[in-house]
């Protein structure tokens, strides 16, 4: 099987043209969709990251083509992600990797008992105080800060701080911290994008 590798799409005609040439000229085509910030917008509560029916309806065309897999990859809750895509037949990555979703059945990727949450909840409430508007979001896999909805400089001053924090604890439980758009999010190192993709 023979796959095109495309890692950036521009909005240029002669790009465009190319790219869609290599797709109809495949046989095989493995296609990776990111969900927030690329098939949706960001949103100041997650949960209005909702998919519009054009998106649906595009993403039932690709699913429909033959000889392509479509998959979506979120750092989502995979109960999350699954109440709006699931009812679709397409294959979602879900917690960054941390749970797949294949022809309809869902399975963890890695084995996690989340004792390390205790340790690391309670910084996140502190700085969710001192922080006003930012929220914390537990997932199975991860534990998420967001301060999206704060004052712009001041959400971003405390998301330093908590990193700088987070970094003395992490190695101790083996994990790892994501600097995302106006999100802090902690997880296990074994959890990656890449390596579900892979």
């Amino acid at each position: 099987a023979k796959f095109v590798k495309v890692t950036t799409i521009y909005v240029n005609n002669v790009i465009k043209t190319e790219l869609v040439e290599k797709y109809r000229k495949s046989t095989n085509r493995l296609v990776l969709l990111d969900y927030d910030g690329t098939l949706v917008n960001y949103a100041p509560i997650p949960d209005k990251a909702r998919p519009s029916e054009y998106l649906i309806d595009i993403l039932i065309k690709l699913v429909d083509k033959p000889q392509t897999k479509i998959f979506i990859i979120s750092g989502r809750g995979h109960q999350d992600i699954d109440k709006l895509l699931g009812h679709l037949p397409i294959n979602i990555i879900a917690e960054h990797g941390a749970v797949i979703k294949e022809n309809g059945v869902w399975e963890d990727q890695i084995i996690d008992n989340g004792v390390w949450k205790k340790s690391v909840i309670p910084i996140l409430n502190q700085i969710s105080l001192t922080c006003p508007n930012s929220f914390i979001e537990e997932k199975h896999f991860s534990l998420t800060w967001h301060y999206r909805n704060s004052e712009q400089q001041s959400g971003y001053d405390h998301s330093r701080e908590l990193i700088s924090i987070l970094e003395n604890i992490i190695h101790s439980f083996n994990l790892k911290i994501l600097d995302g758009n106006k999100a802090v999010e902690i997880m296990t190192r074994e959890i990656g994008k890449g390596k579900a993709v892979k």
